[in-house]
């Protein structure tokens, strides 16, 4: 089920953004098969981005869709899917705030990254494969290495399970790219220094240059960044709130686990909608009846929402959420607690009415909150009231727009 949500969203989303130019093209390459639900999808490449920059979708019949790349051959696509992938190069001349380093200009361009992205490139083992290369030096001019940590996510220096795999500098105090907890650069790979040498992101110029991999005068004039290990095809969820965001619930305890890609499968399986992930201690946290967040001491947490939901409070009403582009059926996420709030009728409701009361009498979710289908009606001359599940609802005359309640098999 959770692998064939994945694999719809992805194609609605491709179709919509390619299949309108390109409805005359039918020549479908492929290079990896998957079935779903009875239905074969081709999938020429793994990385997202590279489909929505290059692939659009084709239906060679009712049962079957092919994803392709338009003038690609399959050695292009392998090389695009399997090989080096850029996400961060700069030149020196432009020195940018951390922030602005974590996405920035294109790859044509001088100074481009995509390192915001950095999290969905983890290989399989869920560790991080770099090489980060120097091109004004002479071969070998360039690291290869593995670890486990996200260091663009990181609030802290130091680097989690670093593994050496082709080495060629080593100056510095090397192990690996840490998040610069200084003002100098948004990484660095001086490990528990307070230097910047092995800069990615540098804000401030060092020697009219960027710190490479040894002192320098002048400093070095360009830096690459590539992730070499194939990537996850899973789309993270959206991030709500900001950090010092964990789940409270009950009946889950965080617990180890590889990647925050990992985090999300398991919460998708488990038929949730939010799940809390630590990037400084791989932890992850979710349930379905994941809601407030909980503060203090959990600053490295981050909440994330399953996309397509809507956060509700308690009073909430529907009408609230009524406008002409929005009509038809959106999906909320009622918190727990909801004891109180107005509702009129027992479905439709006047549009008046608290939704996550409603969805209480409706006996679609428990006092806990969850998921809720909400499908605007017409409005009504006249709603009866009743009770149930603990619920009593008002009666009242006409008003003009209703809403009625469903739950969301997820």
């Amino acid at each position: 089920m959770a692998a064939d949500v994945r694999i719809q969203a992805l194609v609605l989303l491709l179709s919509m953004l390619f299949v309108a130019g390109n409805e005359g093209k039918v020549e479908c390459q492929t290079s990896a098969e998957t079935e779903e639900a009875g239905k074969f999808l081709r999938l020429e490449c793994p990385y997202r981005s590279l489909m929505l920059d290059h692939c659009y979708m084709c239906h060679s019949s009712s049962q079957e869709a092919m994803m392709i790349c338009d003038g690609w051959n399959e050695n292009d696509i392998q090389h695009a899917c399997e090989g080096p992938r850029l996400i961060f190069h700069q030149t020196a001349g432009t020195y940018l705030s951390k922030d602005d380093w974590k996405r920035y200009g294109d790859p044509e361009e001088d100074n481009f990254s995509i390192l915001d992205e950095l999290e969905s490139l983890r290989g399989s083992d869920g560790k991080f494969l770099f090489k980060i290369v120097w091109p004004e030096l002479p071969p070998p001019n360039y690291n290869v290495w593995k670890q486990r940590n996200n260091p663009v996510d990181a609030t802290v220096g130091g680097v989690v399970e670093y593994e050496a795999v082709e080495i060629h500098f080593t100056d510095q105090a090397w192990g690996g790219l840490e998040h610069n907890t200084g003002a100098g650069s948004l990484l660095d790979g001086s490990v528990d220094l307070f230097f910047f040498y092995y800069a990615v992101g540098s804000s401030l110029p060092f020697n009219n240059g960027i710190p490479g991999p040894y002192y320098s005068n002048p400093g070095f004039q360009k830096v690459e960044l590539y992730v070499l290990s194939q990537v996850s095809q899973v789309a993270l969820w959206t991030q709500v709130g900001t950090s010092n965001s964990r789940c409270e619930t009950t009946g889950d305890d965080p617990h180890d686990i590889t990647s925050q890609v990992a985090c999300q499968l398991e919460a998708e399986s488990a038929g949730s909608t939010w799940y809390s992930f630590s990037n400084d201690s791989l932890a992850c946290y979710h349930s379905t009846t994941c809601s407030n967040p909980i503060t203090g001491t959990t600053n490295s947490w981050r909440r994330f929402q399953k996309p397509g939901l809507r956060d509700m409070d308690c009073g909430t009403k529907g009408d609230s959420l009524w406008t002409t582009a929005n009509w038809g059926t959106q999906l909320v996420i009622c918190p727990s607690g909801c004891i109180s709030g107005q509702v009129w009728g027992t479905g439709p409701f006047s549009g008046d009415s608290s939704i996550c009361r409603a969805a209480i009498f409706q006996g679609v979710i428990a006092p806990g909150g969850g998921v809720v289908s909400l499908t605007w009606m017409p409005g009504q001359s006249s709603y009866p009231g009743g009770t149930q599940n603990g619920v009593t609802t008002s009666s009242f005359g006409s008003w003009s727009t209703s809403f009625k309640i469903g739950d969301l098999d997820l």
